[in-house]
């Protein structure tokens, strides 16, 4: 049935310490992510709004916001498989989640500041943010299957997607929840620095072969004392 195959699942990936930690680290990251994802979205419309407790949105900023997904997704295609630079932190999949996160949660902090950086700087950053936010995703999403062996791969990802719908939830309470539009973009700037922090230690993935990573061949160690059969 499908419970137990879900059961199996967890029970593999759960049981070999070295699949364990990657799998918890990963879900961590996802929750964060969905929690920054969806909190970026709402606060940019309340952003935008020609008064602090109007309905009337200035449609034509959110039309520049939205479209920035575009060339964030496509800037992604000509990095996402070589990482370089410093601990390979410039390219590849785990280094565009680590900048993208940390450049989407700091231009997201500044956004709320147009009495800082004017209203124009303030667009500008909710644009910045947008882009780098969807580059991180994209590279995010790649990187979910690669990380797991392949009898618990399709398990393995789909679970990281539920902790991201996990954290889009309280991420609206946040957003609409009445605090200051400084102390809501704080937490969610937060929310996607700490995603950063937690992609820097996940393996990198980029032009490696799937049994290299070290999970396929640990978990057939494992079998033994799991009771599990790849």
């Amino acid at each position: 049935s499908a419970t137990a195959v879900a059961a199996g699942g967890l029970r593999e990936l759960l049981c070999e310490p070295h699949m364990r930690g990657i799998a918890l680290l990963h879900w961590l990251l996802w929750l964060c992510s969905g929690f920054g994802w969806t909190g970026l979205v709402f606060n940019a419309a309340l952003q935008t709004r020609d008064q602090p407790d109007g309905c009337h949105f200035d449609y034509w900023q959110q039309l520049l916001i939205v479209f920035m997904e575009l060339p964030g997704t496509l800037a992604v295609q000509f990095i996402i498989d070589t990482p370089r630079g410093p601990a390979g932190l410039l390219g590849g999949r785990r280094g565009v989640q680590v900048v993208c996160y940390t450049l989407c949660g700091t231009a997201g902090v500044l956004a709320s500041m147009p009495g800082t950086v004017g209203h124009g700087g303030a667009l500008f950053c909710e644009m910045a943010a947008r882009a780098a936010v969807t580059a991180g995703n994209s590279a995010m999403w790649v990187a979910a299957p690669e990380l797991y062996p392949t009898s618990t791969r399709g398990f393995g990802a789909s679970t990281a997607s539920m902790f991201s719908l996990f954290g889009a939830i309280p991420a609206n309470i946040w957003v609409y929840s009445g605090l200051p539009r400084m102390v809501v973009s704080l937490g969610i700037g937060v929310a996607n620095c700490f995603a950063a922090l937690l992609a820097t230690w996940l393996p990198e993935t980029a032009g490696v072969q799937l049994a290299a990573v070290g999970v396929d061949a640990e978990l057939k160690h494992a079998d033994l004392a799991c009771g599990v059969g790849l």
